[in-house]
């Protein structure tokens, strides 16, 4: 369901964020039409495999949760009309109020409908409820005047030309989270499966923020007329990002040595390798965020759906080479290897918006990266984490000397 709702609504919600000028109901017929078609049409083909798909894993309850998928879908369609028109605007605090309500709504049908006896069905149910409720939340805190059902061929052209490849780019970012599951999970087992899968889990703490100042950095850039300023802001945004989101993610790479024994005990001490390798990759990408929002707003999507396509193809080939020979470990490497990808997105940058100052960071990065790779090696040569323990301190000294801890204090503490 979550590459479905990808799929149909957030390519028209990206597409009437970076729209330049202001937005009239007649400008909106298109999308709107476009997307009561795709959500139509989406909750078709659902409808029509649902009782397929039931029979081929045979299983009926399949019948009735892709039913519900399909209703979901076609009202998230919808739904991304004022969504965007929200997110444009940056009334951040009204999409809040949206996707809180489709939360709550979702587990209070669920819970109740469980506790009712009704099993999957209260599943069922329960998705069908989130997506009326936050359709008619968002509609009721974004009122769309003069919208109707209409058509124009160049608007149509320009919609396809920026949601489909903005779609089609996030869809893949979820696809490829079935390579675990698919591929260690058949090839290795389950229990290595759920060692890489709470690695993955754990490493993503530090980064929660970098995707919703991604999120919101969007609509302003889009706003923003001057290029040399949104420029600026990135350069700025992402060194920030890089020091802190992306040193905190070594920095818990790093310590996982000690607090995973700790906390899950010694059998899942192989969660703390899959964090070593992937930590320097996944942090310097979620710390790109700014120039995929830059590069969204400028219209330059392209870009994304080509890193995107590139990214998986080298991620689901390297992983399909190398977890029959080395074991789960070969995810976390095909990972790695698929990360060259994302030089598509600094390229494409520099060509779009302009070049960035930002050796100084990445050589600070780099630092930390080897005392990640000095803590590894420790780990492997001693039982005793005290050197890991003094690495850790080490870095978190680098990262925290940037912090402005004198301006942070009062005026008179200053003096």
């Amino acid at each position: 369901m979550a590459i479905g709702q990808q799929l149909v609504e957030r390519g028209a919600v990206a597409y009437l964020i970076q729209r330049p000028g202001e937005l009239s109901g007649r400008d909106l017929s298109t999308p709107f039409t476009v997307q009561m078609t795709l959500g139509f049409l989406t909750g078709v083909m659902v409808f029509i495999a649902a009782p397929r798909v039931a029979i081929w894993y045979g299983e009926d309850d399949l019948n009735h949760l892709l039913t519900a998928v399909g209703v979901a879908l076609l009202a998230y369609s919808v739904r991304a009309i004022p969504l965007g028109l929200l997110e444009r605007s940056m009334s951040y605090g009204r999409v809040a109020v949206t996707e809180v309500i489709d939360i709550l709504a979702f587990s209070f049908i669920a819970i109740l409908g469980v506790a009712g006896g009704l099993g999957l069905w209260a599943l069922s149910l329960a998705i069908i409820a989130r997506s009326l409720a936050s359709l008619v939340a968002a509609y009721a805190l974004q009122r769309v005047f003069g919208m109707r059902v209409a058509l124009s061929l160049s608007a149509l052209r320009n919609m396809a030309g920026y949601a489909a490849p903005y779609a089609l780019a996030n869809g893949l970012s979820w696809v490829n989270t079935a390579a675990a599951p698919i591929l260690v999970g058949t090839i290795v087992g389950v229990r290595e499966f759920g060692i890489v899968h709470m690695s993955y889990a754990l490493i993503v703490l530090p980064q929660v923020l970098t995707g919703i100042i991604g999120r919101v950095a969007f609509p302003a850039y889009a706003r923003e007329t001057n290029p040399e300023l949104v420029a600026a802001r990135v350069e700025s945004g992402t060194i920030a990002l890089t020091r802190y989101a992306g040193g905190a993610t070594l920095v818990v790479a790093v310590t996982s040595l000690i607090w995973v024994p700790l906390i899950y005990g010694p059998a899942w001490t192989g969660t703390s390798t899959y964090m070593l390798i992937i930590a320097p990759v996944y942090a310097l990408e979620r710390s790109l965020s700014l120039f995929i929002a830059a590069l969204s707003a400028v219209g330059k999507v392209t870009a994304l759906l080509a890193t995107g396509l590139s990214f998986s193809l080298l991620y689901w080939t390297s992983a399909v080479m190398l977890i029959p020979s080395v074991g789960a470990i070969g995810l976390p490497l095909a990972y790695a290897l698929a990360s060259l990808s994302f030089l598509i997105y600094v390229v494409a940058y520099r060509r779009a918006v302009g070049p960035t100052k930002m050796a100084r960071a990445l050589l600070e990065f780099c630092a930390l990266s080897l005392l990640l790779a000095l803590a590894a090696a420790w780990s492997l040569t001693s039982e005793s984490t005290a050197g890991v323990a003094v690495i850790a301190v080490v870095m978190g000294a680098l990262i925290l000397r940037h912090v402005p801890f004198r301006a942070l204090l009062p005026q008179r503490a200053r003096s």
